[in-house]
């Protein structure tokens, strides 16, 4: 098993976008909230961090678009019955 084979499952299950979700708002509020106190440095950190998560949610959404439907027929079987 390689890296990719345990790395991708886990990061395409419901906790690990719950907790993109929660560090996508937190950094929202950080930066909204603390506009003017943030050094330039911080700022620039958060943006990255907004930035990488809206990448990550554009990922599940276009594999949920390009993967989510099932066929629109029903599965054939290899073997008659």
């Amino acid at each position: 098993m390689t890296l990719f084979d345990s790395l991708l499952p886990a990061l395409l299950s419901y906790p690990a976008a719950l907790v993109l979700t929660l560090v996508l708002v937190g950094c929202v509020l950080l930066l909204a909230l603390g506009r003017k106190r943030l050094p330039p440095a911080i700022r620039a950190a958060l943006l990255l961090v907004i930035v990488l998560c809206a990448a990550y949610f554009a990922l599940l959404l276009w594999l949920t678009l390009g993967f989510g439907r099932g066929p629109v027929e029903g599965p054939v079987p290899t073997q008659p019955l």
